[in-house]
């Protein structure tokens, strides 16, 4: 969990789903990050604490939930894919992102990478105003960084794509004819 003020920033892991709700009224800006769909009590009693229904909780944790935005109440639902490379194979990640008035809940299936690392350490260092901007802010901030994350995997399909012309205009082979 982040929480942020005008003021200062406080992170920590939290052991016990109770204390998000101390937190939810101490803090004008909450994000906690749920790494991991597999305990669904404790993801039940954050659905709980921060008023999540049932359905809208059931869409954010299904895995291969399809990217959409839905609006439950006073929450909207984002959800998303990430995009990066493991090998050769691009692969996709599901991230359910909840937004309310002051806080922003991401749900996130495989701890693999950190897609929001960009994002933390930009809070760290006090280099964004979440205490008076708000959660939806924080919200665009990590919506920018999933989109970040398919600019560096077209970057890499450039670069591969380059050396591919290269080899077909030099050398060509059927192990390059294969490749492409």
């Amino acid at each position: 969990m982040i929480a942020c003020d005008g003021q200062a920033t406080h992170e920590a892991e939290v052991g016990e789903p109770a204390d998000l709700a101390i937190a939810r009224e101490r803090w004008p800006v909450i994000w906690v990050d749920v790494e991991g769909l597999e305990d669904l009590s404790t993801i039940q009693q954050i659905g709980d604490i921060f008023e999540i229904g049932e359905f809208a909780l059931e869409d954010a944790v299904t895995p291969d939930e399809r990217p959409k935005v839905e609006v439950f109440g006073h929450q909207v639902l984002i959800a998303v894919r990430t995009a990066r490379f493991d090998g050769d194979v691009v692969v996709t990640d599901p991230v359910g992102i909840f937004l309310g008035d002051r806080y922003v809940i991401t749900f996130r299936d495989r701890p693999v990478s950190d897609p929001f690392e960009g994002v933390r350490h930009r809070i760290r260092h006090g280099r964004t105003r979440l205490g008076q901007l708000g959660a939806d802010h924080l919200c665009a901030l990590l919506l920018d960084a999933v989109v970040d994350g398919y600019f560096l995997v077209l970057e890499q399909f450039g670069d591969r794509l380059e050396h591919l012309e290269q080899e077909a205009l030099d050398n060509p082979s059927r192990d390059s004819l294969a490749r492409i």
